[in-house]
């Protein structure tokens, strides 16, 4: 498989190892200072899921450098042949925390890479229990702060095209972070999405669960984890 995809400039390392595979992974990437780990994510969910894990999901949490997650469902093609990598809208989540700010360099990196958009995406979390006041008196509550979250978005937004000279937009949107990060992705079109996990585990990561885990589960298209690093 090395000697085939090979070409040009492009040379292609193959390792063997035994063993769990998002170890193996995670080790090898740590042993050789990689820069980058990509790799697919069948999206497994439910029972599936549940017996047979996430490699992808494993690699994430624990990787010592960002992951570039790819659907293997959503693979597009042209002529019968892979389509070329092009990039036009690269999609960020943002919640205003330190930890989602680190996935802006690498967004913008990528994005002046391949002349694309960035859309910066807030998601104001909203609970079932919310909608115990009614539809009136909910968005009554939340409007004041959603027009907030924009203002705020706005100005990030406007800053950081400012900065790198990209075309840079800012959406709000209420719900649930992982599913309207990935219906906002399927919407507006992003060829990337790119976030910040926060790599936890235990009984941390099953009390609070991983917005980035989720969203490399259901993405419908390729997601650059960065990982916060201790």
């Amino acid at each position: 498989l090395a000697k085939r995809e090979s070409s040009g400039d492009l040379n292609l390392t193959p390792i063997l190892r035994s063993g769990n595979s998002s170890y193996g992974i995670i080790t090898a990437a740590r042993e050789r200072a990689v820069d980058l780990i990509v790799i697919a994510t069948h999206g497994y969910s439910g029972v599936n899921r549940f017996l047979l894990g996430s490699t992808t999901e494993r690699v994430v949490r624990h990787a010592p450098c960002p992951v570039l997650t790819v659907p293997a469902r959503t693979t597009r093609r042209r002529s019968g042949k892979r389509s070329q990598l092009d990039l036009k809208r690269i999609l960020v989540p943002i919640d205003f925390s330190k930890t989602s700010k680190l996935a802006l360099p690498w967004a913008a990196l990528v994005a002046a890479e391949h002349n694309a958009e960035l859309v910066l995406l807030h998601v104001m979390e909203t609970f079932p229990a919310d909608h115990l006041l009614g539809r009136k008196l909910l968005n009554e509550t939340i409007t004041p702060f959603i027009k907030e979250r924009e203002s705020d978005l706005g100005w990030m937004a406007n800053s950081l095209s400012q900065s790198t000279g990209l075309k840079v937009s800012a959406v709000v949107r209420t719900g649930k972070p992982f599913k309207e990060i990935c219906n906002a992705a399927r919407k507006l079109g992003a060829d990337l999405i790119t976030l910040t996990t926060r790599g936890q585990t235990g009984l941390k990561r099953v009390w609070v669960g991983s917005t980035a885990e989720r969203v490399v589960r259901h993405a419908s298209c390729p997601v650059l984890a960065v990982r916060q690093l201790d």
